[in-house]
């Protein structure tokens, strides 16, 4: 579904009447109930424990219980670089994947979250800059495409942390450790940075 979302965006991009996207987003909604039906017994947990993470405090919810607590504990400034209490006694599962975020405001606070945030809209900034000045219809939407990814992730990523979306696995970019994760995203940042070399090249 990440991935379907910034595929959308060059859909909409490459000129896509917004109508299709309205159809499209009411026939999701009308078929939720249809593919909730077909999920496995744990995706469902998963959906209920986002509605309320308590009815299970010990099992289903204990990640994203012990997730809030460590956002929550670093303040202002953060306990400092490796002295997170609810990451390094292994009260949080999963730290240094897609609970990564939540290892990171644990020691740096809401100070250092503001700047890994600002960071990261650099970064998307760049990216989409650098779309915007090519005249390759490739380049263009493909920074246009990983750009729009990138929020995707960090949003999604963000959000499960704290316990505004079900927990989904989405890694956040750059941060996460992850083979494939880091891989994926080094090479597109890589073919961003190609797209600024020839930016004055057409390329259809």
């Amino acid at each position: 579904m990440l991935l379907f979302i910034g595929g959308a965006s060059i859909i909409w991009l490459v000129g896509l009447r917004i109508k299709y996207f309205m159809v499209t987003s009411i026939l999701a909604v009308c078929l939720a109930p249809v593919v909730i039906s077909f999920l496995t017994p744990y995706q469902k947990s998963r959906i209920l424990t986002f509605f309320n993470p308590e009815r299970d405090p010990l099992g289903a919810g204990y990640q994203i219980i012990q997730s809030k607590i460590g956002v929550g504990s670093g303040g202002l400034t953060g306990k400092g670089f490796l002295k997170g209490t609810q990451s390094y006694l292994e009260f949080l599962p999963e730290k240094h994947t897609d609970f990564i975020f939540t290892l990171y405001s644990e020691e740096f606070g809401f100070i250092g979250s503001i700047f890994l945030l600002l960071l990261y809209l650099v970064l998307i900034f760049r990216i989409l800059r650098i779309g915007s000045l090519s005249r390759s219809f490739f380049g263009k939407f493909f920074c246009f495409g990983f750009g729009s990814a990138i929020f995707v992730y960090i949003a999604v990523n963000m959000s499960m942390v704290l316990g505004l979306v079900p927990i989904v696995g989405a890694p956040l970019p750059i941060m996460s450790y992850g083979g494939s994760s880091m891989l994926s995203m080094m090479m597109a940042l890589g073919i961003v940075m190609s797209t600024r070399i020839y930016s004055r090249e057409i390329i259809n």
